[in-house]
C-alpha cells in the first residue's frame, strides 16, 4: 500500500470498546475523521 492517509484520530481495535469510543468522537466531533484498524476483517469481532 502506497500513498498517505489523514485522520483526526487513529483507533486500533475494533472490538466493542473502540467502536463505542469511535461512536462517543463522532458524537462530541461530529467533523472529526477517523480511521479504525484491526486484524479482523469484520468490526465487534470480540
Amino acid at each position: 500500500m502506497s500513498g498517505q492517509h489523514h485522520s483526526d484520530y487513529l483507533l486500533i481495535g475494533a472490538g466493542a470498546m473502540g467502536l463505542a469510543f469511535a461512536d462517543t468522537l463522532l458524537t462530541e466531533l461530529p467533523d472529526a475523521t477517523i480511521t479504525i484498524v484491526d486484524r479482523h476483517a469484520k468490526p465487534g469481532g470480540h
